[in-house]
């Protein structure tokens, strides 16, 4: 049983890129927690259960691109990545991530959403820990199209049924997006 379990493991190549930005952009609150707290445990996590990791810490949106160049390399190399996780800790707003203090060429929503459509993996998970996270959502397109996911009478900011969304057959090609809310959230 272990040996068939390694295999099972090995046979699905995974890869993590993960984003934290503690200083955010004028007025943004400095994040104490977001590399300490967030970014550095999932790593740690993720490398136990087999994962490639990458990690883009309190860098720009330039060096964000470079990270994003050296996905798209690896996983047209043998052994070919099945599983992409994208994770960022940091501010943002309806549209671009604010990653450091200047807004200079900023990584912008419709960017992402362009990379991870393009990204030739079965499996791709975009987790989102920032304000107007959700609003990632509304680059993939219409709101309309995720509405099955909320139960009649549930308004979709206080209530989604996950469960409904993600595909059941563990060999599905899918996307998948968790986002930490539509407007403002805070450190805790």
């Amino acid at each position: 049983l272990r040996v068939c379990v390694s295999e099972a493991i090995a046979s699905d190549v995974r890869v993590a890129l993960l984003v934290g930005n503690q200083q955010g952009w004028g007025k943004d609150p400095f994040l104490r927690y977001a590399l300490s707290g967030d970014l550095r445990p999932l790593a740690q996590t993720l490398r136990r259960l087999g994962f490639e990791v990458k990690t883009v810490e309190n860098k720009s949106p330039a060096e964000l691109r470079k990270a994003l160049q050296w996905i798209r390399r690896r996983v047209h190399r043998r052994p070919l990545v099945k599983t992409f996780l994208f994770y960022y800790s940091g501010h943002s707003d309806r549209n671009a991530l604010h990653m450091g203090r200047h807004r200079k060429n900023p990584m912008r929503y419709h960017e992402l959403v362009s990379f991870f459509k393009k990204l030739k993996v079965d499996r791709r998970f975009v987790i989102l820990d920032s304000c107007f996270s959700g609003e990632i959502i509304r680059k993939f397109g219409s709101l309309q199209r995720y509405r099955h996911l909320v139960p009649k009478g549930a308004r979709a900011r206080h209530f989604i049924d996950l469960g409904r969304g993600i595909p059941r057959q563990s060999d599905a090609k899918s996307l998948q997006v968790l986002s930490s809310g539509l407007a403002v959230s805070w450190e805790s």
